[in-house]
């Protein structure tokens, strides 16, 4: 079994500048990316894209998955 990191971009609009709640139907979630870089440069841009906003704000969240040989695999990543 091998850990692997994954990481996704998640947020949306804020019902306030508390941001503990996402506006409803607004919440966003991108991902899985399996390098930092990726999810860094997605974040960027959805950043970008809603500066006149204030109440947007997104997020790169790191997730380990622990993933046997069948699984990576699966998903083309055992050597």
């Amino acid at each position: 079994m091998s850990d692997k990191k994954f990481y996704y971009v998640l947020g949306g609009e804020y019902t306030d500048a508390n941001f503990t709640a996402l506006r409803a139907g607004t919440s966003v979630m991108q991902g899985p990316f399996a390098e930092r870089n990726d999810a860094e440069a997605r974040w960027k841009e959805l950043s970008q894209a809603s500066t006149s906003n204030v109440l947007v704000r997104y997020d790169v969240v790191e997730l380990s998955h622990t993933l046997d040989r069948k699984a990576m695999l699966a998903m083309g990543q055992a050597g």
